[in-house]
């Protein structure tokens, strides 16, 4: 037998095979059970609600606390309004956007640390965020509720220290 008559036998025999398989897959309309078993069933896409980012009105009364990080985020920010006359009802939730100025990502703590302390050194409030499932401590100066004031202290930043930064939307739950 020569080696052609040889491959000719072969690739047949290929194709024989592969018409098994397939064929009934075009008639039944669903694969050989066998052939289903290195699948994986995965669910669908789960529905999540809008969700808008809660912030209250920064207003300051009496009656209310302000839950914040600094004390110079508390003249401009409060994120949320207890009513003190009624403990059993919900805070009251206002959604507003606000800006941050997000200058850098450190692996070292110290060096998170060393730039917070410049920046609060020259007047801006600032304050470290862990990002999630990472090693890195971004830096943020801020935050802003004007997207205007936020862009001049991302000028100002960067004539004064000559640190790049980047415009992000503030989010007080992460």
């Amino acid at each position: 037998m020569t080696s052609v008559l040889k491959h000719r036998i072969i690739g047949a025999i290929f194709l024989l095979s592969l018409s098994v398989i397939f064929i009934p897959m075009f008639f039944d309309g669903e694969a050989p059970r066998w052939l289903n078993m290195y699948s994986s069933a995965m669910p669908s896409a789960p529905q999540f609600p809008d969700i808008k980012k809660p912030l209250v009105e920064p207003s300051l009364q009496e009656n209310t606390r302000a839950l914040a990080i600094t004390p110079h985020q508390t003249e401009r920010l409060s994120w949320l309004r207890f009513n003190s006359k009624k403990s059993d009802e919900k805070p009251e939730l206002v959604t507003q956007e606000c800006w941050s100025v997000r200058l850098g990502s450190f692996v070292k703590r110290e060096d998170a640390l060393a730039l917070q302390a410049q920046l609060q050194e020259n007047g801006f409030p600032a304050y470290l965020r862990e990002i999630p499932r990472t090693r890195f401590i971004a830096v943020f100066a801020g935050p802003e509720l004007l997207r205007d004031t936020a862009e001049d202290m991302l000028k100002t930043i960067k004539d004064k220290l000559g640190v790049e930064g980047t415009l992000v939307e503030f989010d007080p739950l992460a």
